[in-house]
């Protein structure tokens, strides 16, 4: 079993740089965003840099899987 607490303590523990380079090319995530009205979901690296915009969850999903990485779910 993961130790999803630890692990996030850990996580927060991290430098702006030291986390900005976890996982860079390895890790991606989603947001949801509102986009004139409408849902758009964005996939960033784990940098935070904005790697592509869409529609639904499933393609922004595709996406990260298509490039070999991670996907990672943020509560």
């Amino acid at each position: 079993m993961i130790d999803t607490v630890g692990a996030r303590d850990y996580l927060k523990s991290l430098s702006k740089q030291d986390f900005q380079s976890l996982g860079e090319g390895h890790i991606a995530y989603i947001r949801e965003i509102d986009f004139l009205g409408e849902k758009r979901f964005v996939v960033y690296g784990a940098d935070g840099r904005q790697i592509s915009v869409y529609e639904d969850w499933n393609h922004a999903l595709d996406t990260i899987e298509t490039r070999d990485m991670e996907a990672v779910i943020l509560q």
